[in-house]
């Protein structure tokens, strides 16, 4: 009831702040301001002449009279309305507005009570736009499914609607348009990558067997193929074979322009991976190859925090692996920098107290 109020007053008011100048009567005909100004302009040049002497006092005089005659005669030369036209004027203005005042609230308040409801949700634009680009692709997708029922054949139409299956998360049916697109159209590597794609997707991501084949078709046909390379290290990450798929991603992430929109989930793999490689391959390798590769990893560690700095935990990381391997030389001389380092952080300094202790022991007392 009070926003039916709260609307009735607006359009009141608003109907009041039109109407208004139509219900007053008309000025009494008399000069204009235009008129009055320029009576004043005449007067002034007048009296500017007297003062440069072009005028005498006497002539001055005669010259006003002049111009007030002449403002008389245009002032009585203009039009004017009887009292009795102007009373009809009025009359009519008011019944005009009275008219309006009456007819506009209820055309208004009808065509309202059709059209419009206060209890309606908000409809933003852009949200308009996109119901619409919504409704626009569905109805684009049924005439295409349409024209498919008649013409199955049409491979043109399935390969046109397969991407616009995967867009609406309607992969089961894209596994099907890009199966008949390839059967139709013809193999290639882009439509089996596609295929295996779609057939990831409708697994919940995991690369199957049949995603598998279409990926390693693909790239029989065109070994760089990006799409179809990122798959086949993801089945090897899948199954396990962290060495193989580090490989296959780092190679993929070499061959890859700067601006390719998959370079950072890329990176991700390749920055997960790496964490559990160097230990899976280390384990497998022969006792001396094992801890020659153990003392490349340590020294290359040591080689990155003398220059980058490093966090406190690499560093003890670094002092224990060098006790380990017996390198008491390399390990305090890293103690001491680490020392250094951290000299204000006595947080940090007590976690190399340890490490400190165990190298003050004699070399087959060091337990770190």
């Amino acid at each position: 009831m009070v926003l039916w109020l709260l609307f009735a007053s607006m359009m009141g008011a608003a109907i009041l702040a039109v109407l208004w100048p139509l219900s007053r009567p008309l000025a009494a005909g008399g000069p204009s301001t235009g008129e009055k100004s320029f009576v004043k302009d005449q007067i002034r040049e007048i009296e500017r002449d007297v003062a440069r002497g072009f005028l005498s006092p006497a002539d001055k005089d005669v010259a006003i009279a002049e111009v007030g005659r002449r403002f008389l005669r245009t002032v009585a030369g203009g039009p004017a309305k009887s009292p009795a036209q102007g009373e009809l004027a009025l009359r009519r203005r008011r019944a005009a507005s009275a008219v309006a005042l009456s007819m506009i609230p209820l055309v208004s308040l009808a065509f309202y009570s059709l059209r419009g409801s206060p209890h309606l949700p908000a409809a933003p634009l852009s949200g308009r736009l996109s119901d619409s680009a919504q409704m626009d692709l569905q109805q684009a997708v049924a005439r295409i499914e349409a024209h498919l029922a008649n013409a199955p054949d049409d491979g043109r139409g399935w390969t046109i609607l397969a991407p616009i299956y995967v867009r609406m998360g309607r992969v089961d049916d894209a596994v099907k348009a890009y199966s008949a697109s390839l059967r139709l159209e013809g193999d290639n590597a882009a439509r089996r990558a596609d295929l295996g794609e779609a057939q990831v997707l409708n697994s919940g991501g995991l690369v199957t067997a049949d995603a598998l084949e279409n990926f390693k078709a693909a790239l029989a046909q065109e070994p760089r193929l990006a799409k179809a390379r990122y798959y086949v290290a993801l089945a090897a990450e899948q199954d396990g074979r962290v060495d193989e798929a580090l490989r296959l991603f780092r190679a993929l992430r070499g061959d890859a322009g700067k601006d390719e929109p998959w370079v950072p989930t890329v990176d991700t793999h390749i920055a997960r991976l790496a964490r559990n490689a160097p230990a899976d391959a280390i384990a497998r390798l022969p006792d001396a190859e094992r801890n020659e590769a153990i003392r490349g990893m340590v020294a290359g560690l040591a080689a990155r925090l003398e220059a980058e700095g490093g966090r406190i935990d690499e560093w003890v990381r670094l002092v224990r692996s060098q006790i380990v391997l017996g390198a008491r030389a390399e390990a305090l001389s890293a103690l001491s920098k680490a020392r250094d380092r951290f000299k204000d952080d006595k947080a940090a300094l007590a976690e190399l107290e340890p490490l400190a202790e165990a190298l003050s022991r004699p070399s087959g007392e060091q337990k770190p």
